[in-house]
Order: structure tokens, then C-alpha cells, then sequence
């Protein structure tokens, strides 16, 4: 057996420094190994056909286990005998029997592998049968087939500087995949300042325990070095918290004064840490363009429940003190919370537009490994069995609508058939007060190439020039300004050539009793997160997939998700189409409804006439497909061939988008789609 290892880094598209400290890890132990990224496709299977490994190791969240189950399938198959060794929080969340029988491992690592990998390693290469002084190691006993579990032990920090191993890492994909948008593309690099964190909340599951910080000298040596070796704009903190004193950040502060170049960083903070308007402004002189402070709930009794530790008033507070020193505070906003009522969502939307808080939203999901998740199995909401494991949805998003929410495991007070109802109502308050509150001023626009739009204006806070481009679409476009960070929204209804078509429709809108949306994407989304058009969402009957395929769930986000089979059932007296990129949406309508020998209902559009593509085969197409009673050939023809037409243009245009995105992962073909924007 070859005596080098196989680490595999999970398809993920964060930036993989946990992994990077592992290999780094592994370097300074003198131990030799090959490294596969998955992200980049399953070139790690190639690897393994072609070499007899030690081991295998891999490691991560517990909502990448059926990426280790075939990795680990994999392994299997290619040679049995090759030991498996899995890290990350998934060994501390994932009950043990799982791991072992149903995942296969050989051994687990359970807090940092600093302290276990390098010592396990050398044990295997030794042959020797007693683990049990290994630090953190979960493994089966030989004699008795015991799962057992070794004492973590915590690396120590103040003397021990390990810069991770980014010579490994495809720095130059992470850094423009991971780039910070909200604040204009700008590129950023991670550091870690601390391990661990000071909170136990019941949403959160930490590998590293408790608050570890490392010395500000390990710190700057280490951005003096990404600044030596890598091209990016700002240096993102990674850890749980920042620094946990004012003494602490102060200290760093002085020290970074010193670093040139002196880029732009971003942190994350508690809002019960203790830090002073002072401090906030110190940091500002100092770099730091943005902090996070975990918001989460407007409500006391919520904060309480998840163990949050702060309340209401130290969350106001410290946004309050933060707006007063200059410095740009972000922080989330979570709804779906344990035993919450429809009246601490409001409470927690009211305190974000009243503060004004530069807020994210994001839905509470009760992961395995939580509190949270105990007390769910504990009331019955929830099953802690291999089945269920498989069935749970990790990745349910408020807005996702691709994706069916029957999985989601509803823990709070709500009842399930108004759950939803209730979550989309309350974001999409928040969400219109930003998009009014931080509307763009002096805007003008122009289309680029039939695909993007160029969208500029002037912020509402402070006054400063934004330029965005973005697929082309007419709702939710949204940036932050690149001087004081605050949203900036654009509404095209506000343009001249927009603002007559807009009062046509809210009045239209507003005298539909049967509402359906045509169009599943990212525009018909936007049409649940903002009110544009002031809308009675109780006609709203729900969104027609346009695509002949069957769709893939049954929901829009959360409401009905139709074919256009089934309009002659639901029968909308209106129909706004919103997700139209190629213009063939009403032609589609008029032809379903010419074959079944139906009249439409009235069809509306968020374009004018004017901005839409196409429009003068679809007047053609209206014309005769309203006057013409006889010749349905002609007819079905007049329509057939745009349609035609169209769909090679679709084609063309998703194989040019979808390659637009891996395109833009290169550095020099990315400036040259920059100027062509331009």
C-alpha cells in the first residue's frame, strides 16, 4: 500500500479554509497526500482507479452526507480494503451507528483535525491496535465492535500559527465565484481570527466549542502574506466572532494601521459584545467597511427560546451606536422560529423598517445536531431515523421555486396551512419598505445585447453613483451602494417609458377576481417578494408553468404551480405574464386557448408593448387569431413558426447563459464580459 492519502474537499462554493488548514496541517507533519476538489467534478474517482491509498479522508457538514455516501460507495467499490476517515460537524451531528453502518466509515474525527489526523495517520502506518490516546477519534473497537469515542482536545493558538494551505486551492475560481456582490463585486479573501464562539444558541450546532481567539501578531502575518501573494479587494473575517473584548479589537486595530496595503474588511460581532461607540468608529479609521450582528428576532420571548443570549434592546442598540460611528452594520433576520406566532414575525419586521437595519432574511431550518432539532424529535415534529435523515430537506429556502416545502419541518406556533401564508405576507412587507425606502434616484437604463441591462442612478442615502448590469428583467434589481453600503433598489416603473404602462396594470390588476401569473422564475418570484402593483393576493390563483415539460413540484414557492392544461379547470379571468425572455408566452396562451376553442381572458404583461420582443408577430398572431374562425391552418401556422423561431433562440441564448457563469470563473475572460457590460 502506497503510503500517501486521498483528500477530498466537498463540492461547496464557499471557501474551502477548512480543508486548507487540514492540508496545511498535513504538510507540516511530513505526511504525503493527493488533493481532489470535488467542486470541480469527480476527478477524485480518477485518482482512486489509478493509486492504492492509505486512506481516504473528507470531511463537512451533515448536509453533504449523500456526497459522502458516494465517495464512500465509490472507495467501496474500486478497493474494499482502503480505510475511510470523515471530519467536519457531520461526525458530531450524525448519530454514530449512522456513520459506521450506513455511511461506512472507518474512523470519524470529531473536533479539529489539527490535533487527531496527523496522530491517527501515523498510527495506521504503525499498525497499532490502540486508539485510545488519539485525541477526538470515533472508531469501532476490533474485539467488541463498540463505537467508542475519544476526549477532544482543543489546538492551542497563542502557540501554534498555521496559515492554511491556499498553494492547494483553486484561489483564483473561489475568489470570483465567492465575490462580495452585495458590495458592488468586490473580491475578498477569508481569514480566521478566532475559533469557537461565546454562544450556544439552539439553531446552531459549533464544531469548534468554546471562544478561542488567535494572537493579532499570527493574524497579521497572515494578511500580509494573502496581500503579498493574491489580488483581492477585501479581507473577510471568517470566525464565528471577531474578537469577543473591546481591548482585543483595539489591539488588532493599531497592528493593522501598520499593514500596507491597508484593504477594506468585514467581521462579524455579537450585539452584546463589549464595544462602544468608540470602538465602532476606531474601526471604521481602521478599514472595516461592513460588521455582521445577528438580528435574528424582533421578540424577546423568540431571542430567549433559541438561547440567543441578547435581547431586543442590545440588537437596537448596537445597530443604533454602529449608524451614529459611520460604520455599515448587516446582520439576518430569522422567521420560522421555535414556537413562534404570526405576532413575533410582525414584531420582528416592524423593529427592522422602524431601526432601518440592513437585513437579510432566512429561514429557520432545525438541522440535526441542534437543540433545536432534539426538541423537534422530542414533540414528535420530527424523526431522528436513517429514512427520515434521507428525506430532510437541508437547503429549504424562503424564495427557492424549484424546490417543495412539504419536507420542512414546521416547529413553531403557526398551524402548517397558514404557515407559509403568513412568513411570504410579513417578508414581503419588509422587502416592499426596502425597495421603496432605498429607491435609486436620477435612474436611466439601457439593454445590452437582448441579455443584459444596464441600470444606473443615485443612491438614497447618500447621493453616490450606481452602475449595475444584470441578466435582463424588469423586477428586483438590487445592489448596494459601493460609498455607505446601503441597499439601492431600481424600479423601472419609475422611467417615463415605464410609467404609463405601470398605471395601466395596477388598475388592471386590481379588477382581477381570478388571478394566474404565467412564468415560473426568478421575475415571478419577485411578483411574491414585492408589492409592485399594490395586489389583492387573495385572487391570486397561482403561477402557470410555461415550459411543455411537466414541472417539477407542485409549488411555486408556495402557492399552485399549473400547466397549461389545467387553465381550462382553473379559469383565470386575468393573466399577467411576467417570466417572457424570448416572447413567446401569449402566443403560447392564444394557442392553447384557439385549440380548445375557448376565448382568453384578458392577458397583460409587465413589459410595455414597446420593450417587449417579438411584439409585431403577437399583434399578427392577436389579429388573426381573433378574427379568423375558419382557416385554423393559417392560423396554426402564423403561430407554429414563431414559436419555432423562438425556441432555436432559447436554445441558443440558455447554452450562451449557462455558459456565462463558468466563463466569468476566469480572470481574463471575466474583464473582457466586464467591458463588454460597459
Amino acid at each position: 500500500m502506497d503510503d500517501k492519502i486521498l483528500v477530498i474537499n466537498p463540492p461547496y462554493q464557499m471557501f474551502p479554509i477548512g480543508i486548507a488548514y487540514v492540508l496545511a496541517c498535513l504538510e507540516n507533519h511530513g505526511v504525503r497526500f493527493d488533493f481532489a476538489d470535488a467542486q470541480f467534478g469527480n476527478g477524485y474517482k480518477r485518482l482512486l482507479k489509478k493509486n492504492d491509498y492509505r486512506a481516504v479522508a473528507t470531511g463537512g457538514l451533515i448536509a453533504q452526507f449523500k456526497f459522502f455516501q458516494d465517495v464512500f460507495r465509490s472507495v467501496r467499490e474500486i478497493n474494499p480494503q482502503t480505510p475511510v476517515i470523515l471530519g467536519g460537524n457531520i461526525t458530531k451531528d450524525m448519530r454514530s451507528e449512522f456513520l459506521f453502518d450506513k455511511l461506512g466509515i472507518t474512523y470519524g474525527i470529531i473536533g479539529e483535525a489539527e490535533t487527531s489526523l496527523p496522530f491517527l495517520l501515523d498510527a495506521m502506518m504503525k499498525k497499532e491496535t490502540s486508539l485510545d490516546t488519539i485525541p477526538g477519534l470515533l472508531y469501532k473497537d476490533l474485539n467488541t465492535g463498540e463505537i467508542k469515542k475519544n476526549p477532544v482536545r482543543r489546538l492551542d493558538l497563542s502557540n501554534t500559527n498555521i496559515l492554511p494551505a491556499w498553494h492547494w486551492i483553486n484561489v483564483d475560481y473561489y475568489i470570483n465565484v465567492w465575490e462580495y456582490s452585495i458590495f458592488g463585486r468586490r473580491l475578498a479573501m477569508p481569514v480566521i481570527s478566532a475559533r469557537g464562539c461565546i454562544g450556544a444558541c439552539t439553531f446552531c450546532s459549533p464544531l469548534m466549542g468554546a471562544f478561542r481567539k488567535r494572537p493579532v501578531e499570527h493574524v497579521i502575518q497572515e494578511i500580509e502574506f494573502l496581500n503579498a501573494r493574491y489580488t483581492f479587494d477585501w479581507i473577510a473575517f471568517f470566525s464565528e466572532m471577531f474578537y469577543a473584548t473591546k481591548k482585543d479589537i483595539v489591539n488588532f486595530c493599531e497592528a493593522y494601521k501598520m499593514v500596507k496595503p491597508q484593504k477594506k474588511w468585514l467581521c462579524d460581532l455579537r450585539a452584546d459584545a463589549d464595544i462602544d461607540e468608540e470602538t465602532l468608529r476606531l474601526m471604521k479609521e481602521c478599514g472595516c467597511a461592513d460588521i455582521f450582528v445577528g438580528i435574528e428576532s424582533g421578540s424577546n420571548k423568540i431571542l430567549k427560546s433559541m438561547n440567543k443570549r441578547t435581547t431586543k434592546e442590545q440588537v437596537i442598540h448596537f445597530y443604533r451606536i454602529a449608524k451614529s460611528a459611520g460604520l455599515p452594520c448587516d446582520g439576518n433576520i430569522m422567521v420560522g422560529n421555535e414556537d413562534e406566532t404570526e405576532a413575533d414575525i410582525k414584531e420582528t419586521v416592524d423593529m427592522v423598517i422602524d431601526e432601518e437595519m440592513n437585513a437579510q432574511e432566512r429561514l429557520t431550518n432545525a438541522y440535526p445536531g441542534t437543540k433545536m432539532f432534539e426538541n423537534a424529535v422530542k414533540c414528535g415534529l420530527a424523526a431522528d431515523g436513517w429514512e427520515s435523515l434521507q428525506r430532510f430537506d437541508f437547503e429549504c429556502y424562503i424564495w427557492d421555486y424549484n424546490l417543495t416545502k412539504k419536507q420542512y419541518i414546521n416547529i413553531t406556533g403557526i398551524p402548517n396551512e397558514k404557515f407559509w401564508e403568513i412568513i411570504i405576507r410579513e417578508l414581503r412587507r419588509f422587502n416592499t419598505h426596502i425597495s421603496t425606502r432605498y429607491n435609486a434616484k436620477d435612474m436611466t437604463y439601457v439593454y445590452k445585447f437582448g441579455l443584459l441591462i444596464k441600470v444606473t442612478g443615485v443612491c438614497a442615502d447618500c447621493g453616490n453613483a450606481v452602475t449595475l448590469a444584470v441578466p435582463r428583467k424588469t423586477l428586483g434589481i438590487r445592489t448596494s451602494c459601493r460609498n455607505c453600503y446601503r441597499p439601492v433598489m431600481f424600479n423601472l416603473y419609475e422611467l417615463k417609458e415605464f410609467n404609463g404602462h405601470y398605471r395601466l396594470l395596477c388598475a388592471e390588476l386590481q379588477k382581477a377576481k381570478q388571478l394566474a401569473i404565467a412564468g415560473t422564475k426568478i421575475e415571478a418570484s419577485f411578483m411574491l417578494r414585492y408589492d409592485y402593483f399594490k395586489l389583492s393576493y387573495g385572487s391570486l390563483l397561482g403561477f402557470i408553468e410555461m415550459d411543455q415539460r411537466a414541472p417539477e413540484v407542485s409549488e411555486f414557492i408556495h402557492m399552485p404551480r399549473y400547466r397549461m392544461t389545467d387553465l381550462l379547470d382553473v379559469r383565470p379571468d386575468t393573466i399577467l405574464i411576467v417570466d417572457d425572455p424570448f416572447g413567446d408566452a401569449e402566443m403560447k396562451l392564444r394557442y392553447f386557448y384557439l385549440r380548445k376553442k375557448q376565448p382568453p381572458p384578458r392577458i397583460l404583461h409587465l413589459l410595455p408593448e414597446v420593450k417587449r420582443p417579438h411584439r409585431r408577430v403577437i399583434d399578427f398572431v392577436r389579429k388573426h387569431a381573433a378574427a379568423t374562425t375558419g382557416n385554423i391552418f393559417l392560423v396554426t401556422m402564423a403561430i407554429q413558426l414563431p414559436l419555432f423561431i423562438s425556441g432555436t433562440k432559447a436554445r441558443i441564448l440558455n447554452s450562451i447563459k449557462s455558459n456565462y457563469i463558468a466563463l466569468n470563473r476566469n480572470n481574463w475572460i471575466r474583464s473582457i464580459l466586464t467591458k463588454v457590460q460597459q
